[in-house]
């Protein structure tokens, strides 16, 4: 994991745009992603937001590779809460690498931005999206009704939260 920076924006394009079909099952932003000027505008914001506080992402790489992005979508600095997003493409799925990023993420959360909970929003039919949260203690605590268009048709989703009383990190695996 690396922070974003504003010269990721080809690079970032080109792993979208090469992995569209994938990616766009469960990502809405996919379809608004077209060009690497788009990548460039996602860029900006997430650094305008990451200097006022209210949001923090990583690249992903493994293998030398761009393989995905996490961070914290929202920081609401008041409350003490951060809510994480996180992606990653095909062939990189189902060896543990999402999770050692979240994990990463509970750290820098709980230890380094002293915040009392941690949100992850996922679609509620997004098994693959669910089991990081299931995997590392988080709470089901809801499932909102209808809160995501998702081209042509509304998606529910489960919402996980772990508290930092709650959290207790684990060592993981040796082979994530």
């Amino acid at each position: 994991m690396k922070p974003l920076q504003d010269s990721d924006a080809q690079v970032l394009f080109t792993v979208v745009d090469t992995n569209r079909h994938y990616l766009r099952t469960w990502m809405s932003w996919v379809e608004d992603t077209t060009t690497p000027a788009d990548s460039e505008i996602f860029l900006q914001c997430i650094t305008q937001q990451f200097a006022k506080g209210l949001s923090q992402h990583f690249a992903i790489f493994s293998e030398g590779q761009l393989c995905g992005v996490c961070g914290f979508n929202k920081l609401d600095t008041k409350n003490k809460i951060g809510t994480i997003g996180y992606w990653l493409i095909a062939p990189f799925t189902g060896n543990g690498i999402m999770t050692q990023c979240v994990s990463t993420l509970l750290n820098i959360g709980f230890y380094e931005r002293n915040l009392h909970k941690i949100e992850i929003h996922c679609a509620e039919h997004n098994h693959k999206s669910r089991a990081i949260p299931e995997r590392l203690g988080f709470l089901h605590e809801a499932t909102l009704r209808d809160c995501e268009w998702l081209y042509d048709r509304y998606e529910d989703h489960a919402v996980y939260t772990l508290l930092s009383s709650e959290y207790r990190p684990n060592p993981l695996p040796e082979n994530l």
